[in-house]
Order: structure tokens, then C-alpha cells, then sequence
């Protein structure tokens, strides 16, 4: 499959999610399916930042 930049949110006006896969669909269905886990790469992230 080819690379895709993508854009979830987590619900209607919710947190947006960008990121990019080669598998779409699979990353849209971890995306509906392990939610929590978002909130320790969120942690990363902005440790990252700094």
C-alpha cells in the first residue's frame, strides 16, 4: 500500500489525530480500537516538544 498522511478525530469537534500510515485502514481501525493509548503518545509528544 502507499503512504497516507491522515487526519482522525475523536469524536465530531474533537481532538484531531495527524499522522502517516502505509496501511489506512488498519491504523483507522487501532485508531476506533485502542483508544487509551493516545494519552501516553500525547505525553511523549510534548515531552518531545520541550
Amino acid at each position: 500500500m502507499q503512504p497516507a498522511v491522515y487526519i482522525l478525530a475523536s469524536r465530531r469537534n474533537g481532538t484531531l489525530y495527524v499522522g502517516v500510515t502505509s496501511d489506512l485502514v488498519k491504523r483507522v481501525w487501532e485508531h476506533r480500537n485502542n483508544g487509551s493509548e493516545g494519552v501516553g503518545a500525547i505525553v511523549r509528544e510534548k515531552r518531545l516538544k520541550k
